[in-house]
């Protein structure tokens, strides 16, 4: 059984999700390597091909980790998948080959093989090898600062703290009037005064 899959700090080869044509295979491929903010890309191989064994021999190597990091690789044997592939717009004649994928799974035209270096070292693959995925890593969609509207919201409807209603305007209170005495009671009040004036001129003059 050829090679398949390698995990390193941070880039890994793997095969897609089994049981689905190619292209919905990488379209998961994409989305879970969109989620992990890495590089997304199909990796064509074969297990009779010697370049294609050094540089997966060589995977642990601290060159070609960091050529390599921040990239999610679909491995696919051409033995196996090679008419699906071609099929799919990923041509399995030359290999070792990298394909860069979109956030959909679609090849981005950028690809890179074996031809782009001499002998199969780490020290002749890595320098080609992290160009070329410095500037698919470049390309990657760059994250918002700005926070999510709906994340907002349900972060509101399930905090604790409930705001409060906005205090109701309150009318000005109207100063209370006095009511004048009643037409009626106005003649009585006048007599009283006049009866108690009288009262006190005749007390201061005697």
């Amino acid at each position: 059984m050829g090679f398949s899959a390698f995990e390193g700090a941070d880039f890994k080869f793997g095969a897609p999700p089994p049981g689905l044509p190619i292209a919905e295979q990488l379209a998961s491929w994409a989305r879970e390597a969109a989620a992990a903010r890495r590089v997304a890309c199909v990796y064509l191989t074969a297990s009779w091909c010697p370049p294609s064994v050094k540089l997966e021999k060589s995977l642990g190597n601290p060159l070609m980790t960091n050529a390599l990091r921040g990239v999610n690789f679909a491995t696919y044997d051409i033995d196996d998948f090679g008419n699906e592939l071609s099929a799919a717009g990923f041509p399995a004649h030359t290999v070792p080959v990298f394909f860069v994928l979109d956030a959909e799974g679609k090849r981005t035209g950028a690809s890179i093989t074996g031809g782009a270096w001499g002998e199969n070292t780490p020290e002749n693959m890595a320098p080609p090898l992290q160009r070329f995925f410095e500037a698919a890593r470049a390309a990657l969609p760059a994250v918002s600062s700005m926070p999510d509207p709906a994340l907002i919201g349900a972060m509101v409807a399930n905090s604790p703290v409930r705001a409060q209603p906005a205090p109701q305007p309150v009318a000005p209170q109207q100063p209370q009037s006095v009511s004048a005495p009643p037409a009626s009671v106005m003649p009585r009040l006048l007599i009283i005064g006049v009866l108690v004036l009288i009262a006190v001129v005749y007390f201061a003059t005697r």
